[in-house]
């Protein structure tokens, strides 16, 4: 198992998340644009998670 280099706040995007950032992709997933999108998961934690 690889780990990924943590920098600012433990995370690697140096920055928590937004809650606009989440809103974006709850809209994105809500639209026409992702009719086919079925059965995933997406992690929006800024890199939080440091383990691949």
């Amino acid at each position: 198992m690889r780990r990924c280099r943590s920098t600012r706040w433990g995370t690697t995007g140096g920055r928590f998340t937004r809650a606009d950032e989440v809103a974006d992709l709850v809209v994105l997933l809500a639209s026409e644009r992702t009719g086919n999108v079925t059965g995933s998961d997406f992690v929006i934690d800024g890199g939080l998670i440091t383990t691949v």
